[in-house]
């Protein structure tokens, strides 16, 4: 029996109480796991599926990208979390704050140590997985190094190192510039006073392949706040993401399967065949084979990724 998901907001107790949106599979899954365990005693869980995956985004960290890998990924009977970034929600839940990615990483961590307890250990008996697309692969990483109880990680498109010598970081320099961020916000500010029809129009000519439902949702409540914090987070990234983290990758490599695809300018196969040759105990490596998936799998390629990156080490 599949689910309707639904999104609900969080609140961390690290980086000062900053809130994010969590997509989840089924309505109360949040809530059922994060409850006082015996607060659930003789009450049904949400579900009957006896998997959890709990997933980092890309940047930008919002949940909505990831409906449909969320809605994919359920009918293979996975539960799923998908925790957004902070400062990206599309409504502002954390008055105009501003987050890092080291701020993500300690927000993450408190997201996962809340999840990880009695309710879980019964639920789900070992079988809880960490994902992460881009630079949520990343925070991800992270999570599986201190976590020991995580029973695989994957790296969907990983985005951990050496951002700014990627194809893409290298037509991008300004992104470390305190200037360039000062004149991205004044952008995102006239972006939030053009009217709703102008604001849509150019979402959708920017990205088609969004749903016309989310380019509605990004047209409406797109705040100025949110694109502060991605290009900020970018700025991070590119500060904190040099070389591969080598004593990390090889002390959890067997526990980690990295999926790549063919064209990626954020994580091409060089990076690939790098992190393979530096981890030679990796659970699984996986390049693509099919050319058209690319690094933005989550627009129209959830069900290729699921398949061939998640479903056969599980």
């Amino acid at each position: 029996m599949s689910f309707p998901n639904s999104i609900v907001a969080w609140r961390s107790p690290a980086a000062g109480g900053a809130v994010v949106d969590v997509l989840q599979s089924s309505p109360t899954l949040l809530q059922y796991l994060t409850n006082d365990a015996s607060a659930n005693d003789g009450r049904r869980p949400p579900s009957s599926h006896r998997r959890l995956f709990i997933m980092f985004p890309g940047n930008p960290g919002i949940v909505q990208i990831y409906q449909d890998f969320c809605n994919s990924l359920e009918t293979h009977r996975f539960d799923v979390l998908v925790m957004g970034f902070a400062g990206h929600s599309l409504t502002d839940l954390n008055a105009g704050r501003v987050f890092g990615l080291s701020d993500q990483v300690d927000v993450a961590d408190s997201f996962v140590a809340a999840l990880l307890n009695r309710n879980s250990q019964q639920k789900y008996n070992g079988n809880v997985f960490v994902g992460g697309h881009s630079i949520g692969a990343f925070v991800a990483l992270q999570m599986v190094a201190r976590y020991p109880s995580v029973k695989k990680y994957f790296g969907l498109c990983p985005v951990i190192s050496r951002i700014k010598d990627s194809p893409n970081g290298l037509k991008m320099p300004f992104v470390v510039s305190r200037m360039a961020q000062l004149c991205l916000a004044v952008v995102a500010a006239l972006l939030a006073l053009l009217p709703y029809r102008l604001r849509f129009l150019l979402i959708t000519r920017h990205e088609p392949n969004l749903t016309t439902s989310f380019s509605d949702s990004l047209a409406r409540h797109f705040h100025r706040k949110c694109l502060v914090n991605m290009f900020y987070m970018s700025m991070t990234e590119f500060c904190m993401l040099l070389q591969p983290d080598a004593p990390l990758l090889k002390f959890v490599q067997e526990r980690l399967v990295m999926y790549y695809v063919k064209k990626d300018d954020w994580a091409p196969p060089a990076y690939a065949e790098e992190i393979n040759a530096l981890c030679p105990r990796l659970s699984a490596f996986v390049m693509e084979e099919d050319d058209a998936v690319p690094h933005a799998w989550c627009l129209r390629n959830s069900e290729t990724v699921i398949k061939n990156a998640i479903l056969r080490f599980c």
